[in-house]
């Protein structure tokens, strides 16, 4: 299956001499969210208007997106005045009326439920890191091993291990995601006994 990803919107903060800016793709702002061709968007402006600023996010989000380090040298991206930088895409990759699925028991209905479940748990943590392992696609299904770990606002920290069921469409949209978590902190309940010894602690929320 050909993959294809398509961006929708793409925002920036405080990158070189961009305070705030968004370029969203035409197919997006005329609601024709299907097109399985490429669209062909045009930049223009004088200088200093930050055309270059869009090109350099571009280039760090498709870093980022295929597992590749950032330099050192995007510190320097960032406005003179400013403590942090922000860029900020939004990708067409879910059905309107996708499934997704966490192993401990929410299930979220369809795209705008599940767009608001993800701005909405940002307002209370941040990712720390979430890398791919590896992942393995056959017809219109993906499994792919992950490492997640997040930070949230009361300081509290969560890192697992997990396993994602990806069911695609035929225009290449997530119709159904299953999550499921593993604990990292293993032991052998059989290590100094024939009856299983089990960890007096409470059990993790997946």
């Amino acid at each position: 299956m050909e993959s294809i990803v398509r961006l929708a919107s793409l925002t920036i903060s405080n990158i070189k001499n961009v305070r705030n800016g968004q370029i969203i793709m035409p197919n997006t702002y005329r609601k024709h969210l299907s097109y399985r061709n490429a669209e062909v968007l045009g930049v223009y402006g004088q200088n200093g208007s930050g055309k270059t600023a869009v090109i350099d996010a571009l280039y760090y989000l498709h870093r980022i997106m295929i597992g590749h380090p950032l330099e050192d040298k995007i510190v320097d991206y960032i406005d003179a005045k400013s403590d942090c930088g922000e860029i900020s895409a939004n990708f067409n990759i879910f059905t309107e009326d996708v499934i997704y699925t966490e192993s401990w028991g929410p299930k979220y209905n369809n795209r705008q439920i599940v767009k608001h479940w993800f701005q909405e748990w940002n307002t209370r943590g941040k990712v720390v890191a979430w890398e791919i392992k590896q992942f393995f696609h056959k017809g219109n299904q993906t499994i792919v091993e992950w490492y997640f770990k997040n930070e949230m606002n009361n300081g509290s920290i969560e890192e697992f291990d997990g396993i994602s069921l990806v069911e695609w469409t035929k225009d290449n949209k997530i119709k159904s995601l299953k999550e499921f978590g593993c604990n990292l902190n293993n032991y052998n309940p059989y290590e100094h006994s024939d009856l299983p010894e089990f960890r007096d602690e409470r059990a993790s929320w997946f």
